[in-house]
Parts: C-alpha cells; sequence; structure tokens
C-alpha cells in the first residue's frame, strides 16, 4: 500500500502487527522499511487499517513451500540440429544368394572301348584278324587287330566321337562262323563293350559221280586217299543208283585229297582219278568217266537155208 500523507496534525501510525519470522506467502507485500513519523503535535488518529482477509492467529502461519529453481546445468547445451529423416527403405524378399564354390574341373569320361574274344567250339584261337571299320557300303578300315593266345582283341579309337563300327572277322581255313562274321557296335564316351564271334569247324564236302560213257554207274566202288600217298586211304564208297559216291572230309583240316575208281570188267578208264580241292563250307563235284570197248555182231537172215536180203534187222535191249 502506498504510504498515508501527513497533515499538519500529527498523524500516528497504526500499529503493525507482528511479524512472523516464518517467510511470508508468495504474493504479500513486503513490509515497509521507513522510519515512523515522530510528531510532537497531537497525535492525529489515521483512518482504520483494513482487515486482513486472513484472520490472525496465535498459531505460526506456515507458509506455502517455494518451488525450487532448478540450478543451471553446467553442461554445454545440445543444440537440436534438424536433420532430415530418411525414412528406412521397406525391406523386399528376395531369394537367397548362393555363392558358388570353387569350380572343380571334371575330369573327362575316358574313351569307349571294344573288347573282343573268338573262340572255336568254347576254346579261345590266336591268330585271327579281325578288322574295324566306320562304313557298311564302302568299307573304310580303321584299325586292323590280331587276338593273343587268349583269343583276345581290343579297340578303342584315338580321335573319339560317338560313331558305329562295324567289327568283321576273317575265320581260317577249315573254320566259319557260327551266325555273322561281323557286329555293328554303337561305342559311348565312357563305355566298354564285350563282343564273342563262335566258330565252327566246318565240313567240306565231295560228291563223285561215275558213268559209263552218258549213262551213270551205279554200284562201282570209289577210294578216297591222301594225295601223294595211295597206302593212305582215308574212305571208301560206293556210287549209289544215281552214280554218285559222297565224301565229307574231317574237319579242320587242310589235308588234300585223292579220288579214284576201278572199271568193271569189259570197261575201260577215260578218267578214273581226280585230285580234289576241298573249300570249308561247300560241296565240291567231281566226275569220273568209264567207257566200254566197241563190238561189232553180225547177224544173219536165211530163207531156206538161203540168205535173205532186204530183210530188216531190229535190235533192242533185252527186256525193253
Amino acid at each position: 500500500k502506498s504510504p498515508v500523507k501527513a497533515t499538519e496534525k500529527p498523524v500516528t501510525a497504526a500499529p503493525i502487527a507482528p511479524i512472523p519470522k516464518t517467510l511470508p506467502t508468495p504474493g504479500t507485500p513486503k513490509p515497509s522499511t521507513k522510519s515512523p513519523v515522530n510528531t510532537t503535535e497531537k497525535p492525529v488518529t489515521s483512518a482504520p487499517a483494513p482487515k486482513p482477509t486472513v484472520p490472525i492467529t496465535d498459531k505460526p502461519v506456515t507458509a506455502a513451500p517455494i518451488p525450487k529453481t532448478p540450478k543451471p546445468s553446467t553442461k554445454s547445451p545440445v543444440k537440436a540440429t534438424k536433420k532430415p529423416v530418411t525414412a528406412a527403405p521397406i525391406s523386399k524378399s528376395k531369394k537367397p544368394v548362393t555363392t558358388a564354390g570353387p569350380v572343380q574341373q571334371v575330369p573327362p569320361k575316358p574313351a569307349p572301348t571294344c573288347n573282343f574274344t573268338v573262340v572255336v567250339e568254347g576254346t579261345p584261337i590266336s591268330g585271327v584278324h579281325v578288322d574295324i571299320s566306320v562304313s557298311v557300303t564302302v568299307v573304310q578300315i580303321v584299325a586292323s587287330l590280331t587276338t593273343n593266345s587268349n583269343g583276345q582283341c581290343s579297340f578303342s579309337p584315338e580321335n573319339y566321337s560317338n560313331e558305329t563300327y562295324i567289327a568283321a572277322v576273317t575265320p581260317p581255313s577249315g573254320l566259319g562262323c557260327k551266325g555273322s562274321c561281323s557286329f555293328q557296335i554303337d561305342m559311348h564316351q565312357g563305355q566298354t563293350t564285350d563282343v564273342t564271334f563262335a566258330l565252327v569247324k566246318v565240313q567240306r564236302t565231295v560228291v563223285v559221280t561215275v558213268s559209263v560213257g552218258e549213262e551213270p554207274s551205279p554200284g562201282k566202288e570209289v577210294i578216297i586217299f591222301v594225295t601223294g600217298k595211295p597206302g593212305e586211304i582215308i574212305q571208301t564208297v560206293t556210287t549209289d543208283k544215281n552214280g554218285n559216291a559222297t565224301f565229307v572230309a574231317s574237319v579242320g583240316t587242310d589235308i588234300s585229297y585223292t579220288v579214284t575208281v576201278t572199271p568193271s570188267k569189259g570197261e575201260n578208264c577215260k578218267t578214273c582219278s581226280a585230285d580234289m580241292t576241298l573249300v570249308p563250307g561247300e560241296i565240291v563235284y567231281y566226275t569220273l568217266t568209264l567207257e566200254q570197248p566197241s563190238s561189232t555182231s553180225v547177224v544173219t537172215v536165211t530163207v531156206d537155208g538161203k540168205p535173205s536180203p532186204g530183210k530188216e534187222v531190229i535190235i533192242f535191249v533185252t527186256g525193253k
């Protein structure tokens, strides 16, 4: 409150209420620090002081707690900088990436191989030739092989490509193939093929025909012996009704043979022997020819004991 102005009459100040030792509550005016005015004249009664709104009691008034002022921070203030906020990228589902390991070099597959075995009635035979070709129409031989003591040989092309090869075996004399003498072989990389050629002993057959003149001569005895050795008779065969004598030589042999025939009484030899060449698997034909010496018959026709000229005479085979 503003101080009361003094009048000509001395003004006596209103008694000052005792100030509690406690701090005044916020908003309460501080007491005046001015010294009271002393007058020598009659005291002037001042206007009654307004009644305090807060009743004064004997109990000490407790002031409301003063809010604590935060101590200033000794740390340097952090400057707020506005950085652009970047939104986190939306993750897209990706397939897991497989990291390839070190590249391993795969060794090339070996070239194809074909193993041949040549047998005669189950027994391996050596020295047999096997030719390999790449064409059927025009034979182009790319390899010529020979079987070893085990009857085996092998073929492996140097410059390999998937090709079809033809393997053909050449049977030795006196032998033939049991079935085909050639095989078609499809060779593929890294593949091994086994082929067996089965050979058999081939029969060599001779048919000897004996005739007298131009007529077959049945019942004639034919002798087969080793050429140059008449004493080594191999076989004696008699001609049949057709004048034929059949001889089958032993298989697997290369012996040369001679055939001979003995004429009957009254017959002479025109071709009574022959040296034969036997071919495996084939029938060979030979002919031995006999002949009869010429003879003359005189027929006389008579009538009453006298010769009868002009008569016709017929001659025929007896019984025919």
